[in-house]
């Protein structure tokens, strides 16, 4: 979704196929590998990929498709974020940077369509088990630092993300709900 002539392709097909969208779920790709702390961080093009990945494919389909929502009137718009954005985790300096900034973004579009029928949110997760998560990390290691005593479902945030995109979350704008075990160590 990095394409402006990709996300119009995927518009034209769901609007062709469906009379438009409904619902905009936003999970953008991860940062390039290894992590590393931000000084560390010295490669312009590492820079461009996590940039042109996390945030820029955000924009590009969230100000093409939002638009639509508003005028059917009706619409969420959810951005799968990182709980990196609240609480900064060790070397993952590009993807929370560029994930705080889809944060923002989303803020921004919530505060612009609330008033007409659309809801924008982001789910925070962290500790989810995938593919990548266990070939990445030592996940016991992760495991120590989550008061649930557990690495998170893939279940478990697909069911935050539903409630969010359902008409039982119509009251719920511009947040960002967490989906991590307690991980993240502050109040609000």
């Amino acid at each position: 979704m990095r394409s402006r002539d990709d996300v119009e392709n995927l518009v034209a097909i769901v609007e062709r196929e469906f009379g438009g969208p409904d619902i905009l779920v936003l999970n953008t790709g991860r940062p390039p590998l290894p992590t590393r702390d931000v000084l560390e961080e010295t490669d312009d093009d590492r820079w461009e990929q996590a940039y042109r990945t996390q945030l820029w494919a955000a924009i590009l389909v969230a100000r093409r498709v939002t638009p639509l929502l508003v005028r059917r009137g009706w619409g969420r718009v959810i951005a799968i974020t990182s709980a990196s954005v609240k609480q900064p985790m060790p070397n993952h300096g590009l993807s929370t940077i560029f994930r705080a900034g889809v944060t923002g973004l989303m803020k921004h579009i919530a505060n612009e369509v609330a008033s007409k029928g659309v809801t924008v949110n982001t789910v925070c997760p962290a500790s989810i088990v995938t593919d990548s998560l266990e070939r990445t990390y030592d996940l016991s290691e992760r495991v120590k630092h989550i008061p649930v005593g557990r690495l998170g479902r893939p279940e478990e945030l697909a069911a935050t993300v539903t409630f969010l995109a359902s008409e039982y979350a119509g009251f719920i704008t511009g947040t960002s709900i967490h989906v991590e075990g307690g991980m993240v160590a502050s109040l609000l």
